[in-house]
């Protein structure tokens, strides 16, 4: 008998590390369609972490960097934040489950019988008051996993949302909604349609910009205006108006970079008025404001806000080429960008998004 307890030991600690701990977001992504599959609350809800070690694994945190101990330590003020984790603090968690597997089984998805045809997963953004965050959950993603289910092979696609990795493992996968869709677009208009919201605030939702009460509140009626005020308005909605969106990655010497331009209209008798732009390094997880000047001669310059380099670039043809400094120890370095054609409709929103609510780094 003694063998027999051995071995139920040895599974029941199988199944903990199954279920908590997975090597990839693949294994991830297919242990939340096992448990939805086999309609195990309990086991999904075991593939958090506990609020307790979150906290510890905070307030052990060490880094010689000041001002990434300065993050650290809004969040170690405010680690209550952390208790969205934990399905014991959050009972949501538990819930969301629940409700969207009901309505899968409502929508005529049979679990028991449905496979993964692929998954499409991205980088959550950072909201300010979860600042600190990465030092220990360094990658966080959210997205969709298509499912198809092969009693009927209608396909389906289900969002999740803070899928992460923490001590070098990957855990979470908050279910959002699941829809009977083909594609991502279909998925989106089809969540904004349940929702009574324009497909574009769905997705400043998703990312995190805006709360979902503020854009599910009704209207206040709007107060009459005069003609001149109309004009007013009319002219600056045709100032904001954008002509044309740029997006760059390349290289500072070795240091990957990414850049976003927009051209904007304006009273001027060019198609383009005025540019707004930001980058990021490879390792922020924040974008940078800069301020453009694009002189006679074809030369583009690029100033930080708040002022700690510049760039002064010369644009030939897709690519952009010159040097950055900094105006602090007068360092510099070689840049080379080139634009990337084909990128999605998502990232630029996104990337809109943070220019228009000014959420940069400080």
């Amino acid at each position: 008998m003694r063998w027999i307890y051995l071995v139920l030991l040895l599974i029941i600690f199988l199944l903990q590390q199954c279920y908590g701990q997975a090597n990839s977001e693949e294994l991830q992504v297919g242990r939340i369609l096992l448990c939805l599959q086999g309609n195990t609350p309990s086991n999904y809800l075991g593939m958090f972490p506990t609020y307790d070690t979150l906290c510890t694994t905070l307030r052990e945190y060490k880094d010689e960097n000041e001002n990434e101990m300065r993050k650290v330590a809004m969040l170690q003020r405010d680690s209550q934040r952390l208790q969205q984790f934990d399905p014991v603090y959050n009972p949501q968690l538990a819930d969301d489950f629940e409700r969207v597997y009901k309505k899968g089984r409502d929508s005529g998805l049979h679990w028991s019988d449905m496979v993964m045809a692929r998954y499409e997963l991205e980088k959550m953004m950072l909201p300010r008051e979860l600042i600190g965050l990465p030092k220990i959950m360094p990658l966080r993603l959210q997205g969709y996993i298509f499912v198809e289910d092969k009693l009927t092979r209608r396909r389906y696609v289900i969002g999740v949302r803070d899928i992460f990795t923490f001590k070098n493992k990957w855990y979470g996968g908050r279910l959002v909604n699941v829809l009977e869709a083909e594609t991502i677009d279909e998925y989106l208009d089809k969540y904004a349609a349940e929702r009574k919201l324009e497909k574009d605030k769905l997705l400043n939702e998703m990312y995190g910009i805006a709360e979902p009460e503020v854009l599910v509140a009704a209207k206040p009626a709007a107060p009459k205006v005069t003609e001149e005020e109309e004009d007013e308005e009319e002219e600056d909605k045709t100032t904001k108006e954008i002509m044309e969106r740029k997006y760059y990655k390349g290289t500072f010497d070795e240091t990957a970079v990414e850049l976003y331009i927009r051209g904007m209209k304006g009273p001027c008798p060019e198609t383009i008025c005025s540019w707004e732009a930001m980058y990021r390094f490879q390792d922020m997880d924040e974008f940078i404001k800069l301020e453009v000047r694009k002189t006679p001669d074809g030369v583009w310059h690029f100033d930080e806000e708040p002022e700690v380099g510049s760039m002064e670039l010369k644009l030939q043809g897709d690519k952009f080429t010159g040097g950055w400094m900094s105006l602090k120890d007068k360092t510099e370095y070689e840049v080379n960008l080139t634009e990337q054609k084909e990128i999605r409709g998502r990232k630029l929103m996104q990337m809109d998004t943070i220019i228009e609510n000014n959420l940069f780094s400080n």
